[in-house]
């Protein structure tokens, strides 16, 4: 999900940076969200509460990099295993991952 739009004004192609500055120079002590689905996208959230937006099937060591969660490896194929961490999946299934 992502937030397209901050009191009416769409904000969709901006960054969080500037949808965040968007919301702070509001001059009401109310601000109207509207959000929406990104359709071929899910949410990733990262040990360091970091939640990303990644396109599906997209690297896992990128989605890594992009919420500035450091995944060790040694190999960088998951061959090794290093990098395998627990996901949850959908809020309820738990699967190992490598993220390298």
């Amino acid at each position: 999900d992502a937030i397209v739009a901050v009191n009416g004004a769409d904000c969709a192609a901006k960054s969080f940076e500037e949808v965040m500055d968007l919301i702070v120079s509001c001059e009401t002590p109310e601000v109207e969200l509207s959000l929406a689905r990104l359709e071929g996208r899910v949410a990733v959230r990262w040990p360091n509460g970091v939640c990303v937006a990644a396109p599906v099937g997209e690297y896992l060591g990128n989605v890594a990099s992009e919420a500035r969660f450091r995944v060790p490896y040694s190999c960088r194929s998951g061959s090794c295993g290093s990098c395998e961490r627990n996901a949850v999946i959908d809020n309820k299934t738990e699967k190992k991952l490598q993220p390298c």
